[in-house]
């Protein structure tokens, strides 16, 4: 009886650390280091973080 319940619990928890272990985020691809930012109405605004556009107050789109 003992057997039973210890091999139920470390079922368990081999289940729970393999779905929870699993979520790890994906690394930032070569493009994604490589993107900019820019403004859909002035493309010649390069940032390398969103904002807002210093010309028209736009928010900046993600460009790769």
């Amino acid at each position: 009886m003992k057997s039973k319940i210890i091999t139920s619990i470390a079922l368990c928890f081999i289940i729970l650390t393999l779905v929870f272990g699993c979520n790890n985020k994906p690394k930032e691809s070569a493009q994604d280091e490589n993107a900019f930012y820019t403004c859909p109405m002035h493309p010649q605004i390069h940032e390398h973080a969103p904002g807002k556009c210093p010309i028209c107050g736009m928010d900046l789109v993600k460009k790769r």
